[in-house]
């Protein structure tokens, strides 16, 4: 961490919780060198409904989210090294994801689960 590396802001305290074990941090402020190491995260059925921050680890491959309460993924939008993504249980319309990827074979259609 650098002295002028500002914290990260999670939204969703339980999203935030998530991300503090999977970089092995009780509490505490949490910087973007800190995330670099999370490739998968997995916090389905948690009740998170808000996944700002998430912007944050570039270097998720495997995001599993499914049963949750989110509305919003653009946080998502940015993260060219996710190749997994379960979000299953939502109402997120499928437009939704072609907005965020529009013309990327790196996500084709059959690596979301969208259903209800």
């Amino acid at each position: 961490m650098s002295a002028f590396e500002p914290a990260v802001t999670f939204a969703d305290p339980i999203l935030e919780a998530a991300i503090w074990e999977a970089i092995g941090q009780p509490t505490g402020p949490i910087y973007p060198s800190g995330l670099e190491v999370i490739k998968k995260l997995g916090a389905s059925g948690s009740n998170i409904t808000d996944i700002t921050g998430l912007e944050h680890c570039t270097n998720l491959t495997e995001l599993f989210l499914g049963d949750n309460q989110i509305s919003d993924i653009s946080p998502l939008a940015n993260l060219t090294s996710l190749t997994g993504l379960s979000l299953e249980g939502y109402q997120i319309k499928a437009i939704a994801i072609s907005r965020l990827w529009p013309t990327s074979p790196a996500y084709p259609a059959s690596a979301f689960t969208l259903t209800r």
